[in-house]
C-alpha cells in the first residue's frame, strides 16, 4: 500500500476513535446526573419510610372493645338438598311445557 492509502486509513481510524470517545463522553455526562438523582431519591425515600416507622411506634389510642353485633343467620342447605330442589323444579317446568 502506498503511504497515501495508509494515511487515509489512519485518519479515518482516528476520526472513528474520536466519534466513539465523544459518544461515550456524552453518554457518561447524561447518565451520571441521572444516577445521582436516583441515589438521592432513594435515600430520601428510605428516610421517609424510616420516619414513618418511628411515628407508628408511638402508642395509638385504643377504642373501647365492644362485642360484635348479633347477625341473624339462616339455615344453610347442603349441596344434595339444593341439587334435589333444582331437579324437582326442572321436572316441574318440563311437565308444564308439555
Amino acid at each position: 500500500m502506498s503511504w497515501k492509502v495508509r494515511l487515509g486509513i489512519g485518519i479515518l481510524a482516528l476520526l472513528g476513535a474520536l466519534m466513539v470517545l465523544g459518544f461515550v463522553k456524552s453518554l457518561i455526562f447524561s447518565l451520571v446526573p441521572l444516577v445521582i438523582l436516583l441515589v438521592l431519591g432513594y435515600g430520601a425515600f428510605r428516610l421517609y419510610v424510616a420516619s414513618r416507622g418511628k411515628a407508628e411506634t408511638r402508642p395509638q389510642q385504643q377504642l373501647p372493645s365492644t362485642t360484635p353485633p348479633a347477625v341473624q343467620t339462616r339455615a344453610t342447605k347442603d349441596a344434595a338438598t339444593r341439587l334435589r330442589e333444582i331437579r324437582e323444579e326442572a321436572a316441574r317446568q318440563q311437565s308444564q311445557q308439555q
